[in-house]
């Protein structure tokens, strides 16, 4: 059977006591393709110690890649999340085994956003999108969802046609008068979704902390050109996180649940492609917290593994679906505690020899959860 691999990451790290952007130059001259049409989201993770470094670095970047690879601009987020290794730049690269025909970086409100055009579809990038980085959490957010909606109105699209979705919030379980960041971004995220009929279920999609730099908002959004089909995936071992009950929602008025799912399907061809949101130790809707670091990425890879399981995924779409064993595309893990980063870095390793994996130290949407792992697996659809 021929390998199912659609997409594929790869992670570069650069340490040393150089300059952050002489790192992420080192970190790019370890991809050897920077100007390939097969490149579809470039993130940068950095250590920084305030929003003046980050906002300086995210400048110094935009620069340098102005000069040498401008294709990344507008596909390029910045992220405060410090990388595992002692590394204080990483760069994560996505691509996409078929190139694109064609890329057209469009511009909307100021904003530039990239549609790269394939033979069945086009693939809308937006990144990065935000607003004033030291305003309030909540005038943030409606800035970052403003830009979100601005970009899929001028190409007649809603939020119903994203597929996958990334939310990264400084801070994102501290207050601001007495309402919890993440609830207030998920409040805001439910208002501009209620804008949109979701027939095929939300986007798959990470909540999670940054150190610095405000509310960011990534996503993915698809248009397909013929045939072709995208499924939820629920977790028979999880609640669905829209229909959270107010047990585990913190504040104490108008209280959204966290609109998305946990996995979404796509269907093309002979080709499937699951977008793993990220994935914590939630059994239920409750946080399986008693025993530490280990117990808990047990209880996430056993989360994932069922989100991938060919025989689940099968029944669910009505199709033959077949993966290699153990293998994705790529896993992003977000770690609470620096010290736990070894052994985590060992198990994941362990488990997963042969897929690309990038830790970083972020704080997790609940105070009693270590971890959380996102990812991407492609399989083959077999007759």
């Amino acid at each position: 059977m021929k390998e199912a691999e659609q997409l594929f990451y790869s992670y570069f790290q650069s340490k040393g006591e150089d300059s952050n952007i002489d790192k992420f130059v080192k970190c790019v001259e370890q991809c050897d393709d920077i100007k390939s049409n097969t490149i579809i989201k470039v993130n940068i993770f950095v250590e920084v110690e305030n929003n003046i470094e980050y906002a300086l670095f995210n400048e110094e970047v935009a620069l340098w890649l102005e000069t040498y690879e401008p294709t990344w601009l507008s596909r390029m987020t910045l992220i405060a999340q410090p990388p595992s290794d002692n590394a204080k730049v990483m760069v994560e690269v996505i691509r996409h085994v078929e190139p694109y025909e064609t890329c057209t970086t469009l511009a909307v409100g100021g904003h530039n956003y990239d549609v790269l055009s394939y033979k069945n579809c086009d693939l809308i990038i937006g990144a990065s999108c935000s607003g004033l980085l030291d305003a309030p959490v909540e005038q943030q957010s409606q800035e970052a969802f403003r830009v979100v909606q601005d970009i899929l109105e001028a190409e007649n699209l809603t939020f119903a046609d994203i597929i996958r979705q990334w939310n990264y919030i400084q801070n994102i379980i501290g207050f601001e008068d007495g309402k919890q960041n993440y609830q207030v971004f998920n409040n805001v995220r439910a208002a501009y979704y209620e804008k949109s009929e979701f027939a095929q279920g939300y986007p798959a999609a990470t909540g999670i902390g940054q150190s610095f730099g405000g509310v960011i908002v990534d996503f993915f959004a698809i248009r397909y050109k013929g045939c072709g089909v995208v499924l939820p995936i629920k977790n028979p071992l999880q609640t669905d996180a829209h229909q959270y009950s107010s047990k585990v929602l913190l504040g104490h008025e108008q209280l959204k649940q966290p609109k998305f799912e946990r996995a979404k399907l796509l269907l093309s061809g002979r080709k499937a492609t699951v977008f793993i949101s990220g994935t914590a130790a939630i059994k239920g809707e409750d946080s399986v917290s008693s025993d530490g670091i280990e117990q808990q990425l047990d209880v996430t890879l056993e989360n994932i593994n069922m989100l991938v399981n060919q025989d689940y995924l099968s029944k669910i779409s009505g199709f033959i679906l077949r993966k290699k064993e153990h293998k994705f595309s790529g896993l992003r893990v977000y770690v609470r505690k620096m010290e736990d980063i070894p052994t985590v870095k060992l198990i994941c390793n362990q488990r997963f020899p042969d897929t690309p994996i990038g830790i970083v130290q972020a704080d997790i949407c609940r105070d009693n959860l270590f971890l959380e792992i996102e990812g991407a697996c492609c399989l083959n659809v077999i007759d």
